[in-house]
């Protein structure tokens, strides 16, 4: 079996990375299963297939595990629908608040009912009110916010606010 790498992309904010894949016959576009630590993700295949250079061919890439059902990739298209949806909530909110930062990713659980949503702001924020804010335009239960540093200017923030169904 030859093994041949090809790009995926994880997440759409995301680069693609390389994996080694056998004799699948994949296209870009195409959605996939990777091996991620110690679960599979589906991903998108960004650059198409091509040989292992000869100095890379004892590095340990990880690896395609298959191509994804017509049933998930439908799936796949309706969470990432619903997370661009998010976003756009979650920018309404942030500015109806009057608070400068953009939110940059948001990311739905496909089982859990839950969203994380990425913000970016110049200055401290307090997130209580806004993820209120979002747990009333979102209908959703409970909001959780925490911050850390993003990047090596203290003054950058970076907000995981977590949302979950009951």
């Amino acid at each position: 079996m030859d093994d041949y790498l090809v790009g995926v992309r994880l997440r759409p904010t995301a680069q693609a990375d390389d994996y080694r894949v056998g004799d699948l016959e994949l296209h870009v576009g195409d959605l996939v299963f990777v091996e991620s630590g110690s679960e599979t993700v589906m991903g998108e295949v960004r650059r198409p297939k091509r040989e292992i250079p000869e100095m890379k061919k004892d590095r340990a890439y990880p690896r395609v595990v298959r191509l994804a059902t017509d049933d998930e990739a439908r799936a796949h298209h309706e969470r990432r629908e619903r997370e661009e949806r998010a976003i756009a909530t979650c920018q309404r909110v942030a500015r109806s608040r009057g608070l400068v930062m953009k939110v940059v990713d948001v990311e739905m659980h496909p089982v859990a009912r839950r969203a994380t949503v990425y913000f970016n702001a110049e200055e401290r924020i307090d997130f209580r009110d806004l993820v209120r804010d979002l747990a009333r335009a979102t209908r959703r239960r409970s909001w959780t916010a925490s911050a850390r540093a993003a990047g090596s200017s203290a003054a950058r923030r970076t907000c995981a606010a977590s949302s979950r169904s009951r």
